[in-house]
């Protein structure tokens, strides 16, 4: 099954990126995790990074020399980035609940 997000957002490392970052808000991580959680290649990690850095989706500090990555609760469209990809996890999951419904009649 085409994953719609993957369509809308172009790549699947941009979708995975903004995934991550959108459904972890609060948390920081370093480029080793991010890398390790998305499962993408750090070239193609660095490169989504940098554009959602230049549009203001993601923050970088520097902590003890490491750069550390969160997403930007304050970016403009960040509500609606939320809803989207929440949307996206539950609708799958309620097409399944259906299914199974179907399964005891």
């Amino acid at each position: 099954m085409t994953d719609i997000l993957t369509v809308l957002f172009e790549t699947t490392a941009k979708t995975r990126v903004l995934r991550f970052f959108i459904l972890n808000p609060q948390s920081e991580f370093d480029i080793n995790s991010l890398r390790d959680r998305t499962m993408l290649k750090t070239v193609e990690l660095r490169r989504e990074i940098s554009r959602f850095k230049k549009i203001g989706l993601i923050k970088e500090r520097s902590k003890r020399g490491e750069k550390t990555y969160q997403t930007n609760v304050e970016f403009p469209y960040y509500p609606e980035l939320n809803n989207l990809f929440l949307k996206s996890t539950i609708y799958p999951q309620c097409k399944s609940f259906k299914k199974l419904k179907t399964i005891g009649d």
